[in-house]
C-alpha cells in the first residue's frame, strides 16, 4: 500500500482536484457530510491516513481547528 501511494503521489493532487466530478462527490461532499454540526473551534485534530491532505484543505477552509496534525504511511503523499 505503502509503495503504491508513494508512486502514485506526485501526481496525486493533479489527477483528482476539485474539478474532477468524482472527486467534488466522493471526497468533498463525504468531508461535509461527515464535519456538519461539529464545531472545531479550540480543537486539536488527528488524522490518520492524511493522504495529500484534503481534510486539512478543507478543515482549514470551513471549520478552523486550532490544532492539527496529519501522519501517513506514504511519505510522498
Amino acid at each position: 500500500m505503502k509503495d503504491f501511494f508513494d508512486n502514485h503521489a506526485p501526481a496525486y493532487r493533479r489527477k483528482y482536484g476539485r474539478s474532477d466530478t468524482f472527486y467534488e462527490y466522493f471526497f468533498y461532499e463525504r468531508l461535509l457530510a461527515a464535519t456538519q454540526g461539529l464545531d472545531f473551534t479550540d480543537k486539536t485534530v488527528l488524522d490518520i491516513g492524511a493522504g495529500t491532505g484534503s481534510l486539512y484543505d478543507f478543515l482549514k477552509a470551513n471549520a478552523k481547528p486550532s490544532e492539527y496534525t496529519a501522519v501517513d504511511i506514504s511519505a510522498g503523499m
